[in-house]
């Protein structure tokens, strides 16, 4: 493997795709802490940005933070009430009660989306406003359920644990467009590197060798391609997936990870903290970069044509990133979209995903679904590119070889 390796590595198109996806990477982390910002003061124009930003609100949260009971929501909204006008009560709310505002704007947010504090008397029903929340969101997002897809739904609901933890989660948003990024970035790099995995012994004549080899012997050639291929493809996921959280999460450090994810998504059926969606999110997405580079050298060992191999496999790749956005299309369609590998990346549409897959009991949401698809994928296509591979250029050497000889 070492040699196969090596020769991958060699290549001027990996060294530069590879650099180029670290100083991404840790340009976009950059970037992301500086896109960050809070207000300097209540009522002030002026706003800080980047790590400043992040203390400040980190500040403001230390004192609402924990238990968001009916309670303290109540509290809340009368302390907010108490204003002179609804500019007032939305700045107060935002500046005084960090989080806490923007839960009960989810909460009780009417269908066009019009909400004033002060029309509402109380939160003593805040937890149970989730289920018709979900309903208006499937009626105006044109979303098609039956009766059971609605029941299953709403049983994930239950299993969500109350009362939520108030933490400061809004760096998860910015993290979450980064992620999105790195993975795609990640993905694309991945299919160049598998697009001339096979078909680099017949640029450089090497296939010739391969005729006087045996089946075996070419079988276990390609196989080690493979195996540089997926040790290439991880270390570069890692190390760019390591860059981006070491600048990210060393600005905006401690942040909300064991706080439920309804915290910043009210109507998410996750019954995950922002930690289990990070963990989940990189398991996906290494799954994700194997199965687009072994996706891209099934079609090299089809093909034996770099170019064609990596346009067709980035069309098939990156389509759904389109489709995803046609509510009219059939559920069974919407589902099979959300479990392909670029879906990986899209981290905040899979928090928020309504979809269940066919499982035992209740069905099971697209980021349970999403890694177990994408590593099945890849290991299939590993199979059958290794097979095309060893049968494709054993042939072509071993042709190659015979016309030489009779020259000779």
């Amino acid at each position: 493997m070492k040699y196969e390796m090596r020769k991958l590595v060699r290549q001027m198109h990996v060294k530069g795709a590879l650099l180029l996806v670290l100083v991404l990477c840790a340009a976009w982390g950059i970037v992301s802490v500086g896109a960050y910002r809070s207000r300097a003061e209540t009522g002030g124009t002026a706003y800080l940005k980047g790590k400043a930003a992040f203390e400040n609100d980190r500040k403001k949260y230390a004192q609402v933070r924990g238990d968001i009971t009916e309670e303290k929501l109540n509290e809340v909204l009368w302390d907010i009430q108490s204003c002179k006008d609804e500019s007032a009560a939305y700045l107060k709310a935002v500046e005084q009660y960090p989080g806490i505002g923007s839960l009960l704007d989810q909460a009780y947010a009417a269908q066009d989306g019009h909400f004033t504090l002060f029309a509402l008397e109380s939160a003593d029903d805040f937890y149970a406003r989730r289920k018709p929340q979900i309903k208006l969101r499937i009626k105006t997002g044109g979303l098609h359920f039956s009766k059971r897809e609605l029941q299953q739904i709403f049983a994930w609901d239950e299993k969500i644990q109350t009362p939520f933890q108030n933490e400061m989660a809004d760096p998860w948003r910015n993290f979450y467009t980064s992620f999105q990024f790195a993975v795609l970035v990640n993905l694309l790099t991945a299919m160049i590197y598998g697009a001339s995995l096979f078909s680099y012994e017949k640029s450089v004549r090497m296939h010739i060798i391969a005729g006087t080899m045996g089946r075996r012997t070419v079988g276990r050639m390609m196989a080690q391609k493979v195996k540089a291929l997926a040790v290439l493809t991880s270390v570069q996921y890692l190390v760019s997936m390591a860059v981006l959280c070491g600048i990210y999460f060393g600005s905006c450090a401690p942040i909300a990870w064991n706080s439920q994810v309804q915290t910043l998504y009210f109507t998410s059926i996750l019954p995950l903290c922002y930690r289990d969606v990070f963990v989940l999110g990189l398991v996906s997405g290494m799954a994700a970069v194997w199965a687009a580079a072994f996706f891209a050298a099934f079609l090299d060992a089809w093909l034996q044509k770099p170019v064609p191999a990596l346009a067709i496999g980035a069309a098939v790749m990156f389509v759904p990133l389109v489709l995803r956005n046609f509510t009219m299309l059939p559920n069974s369609v919407m589902k099979l979209v959300q479990v392909f590998p670029v879906h990986t990346a899209l981290l905040k549409e899979t928090v928020n995903s309504l979809y269940l897959y066919p499982f035992p009991g209740n069905g099971l949401p697209g980021i349970y679904v999403l890694p177990v698809v994408c590593a099945l994928l890849a290991a299939g296509l590993v199979w059958i590119a290794v097979r095309l591979a060893q049968t494709g250029i054993w042939k072509e050497g071993d042709r190659t070889g015979r016309r030489r000889r009779e020259m000779v």
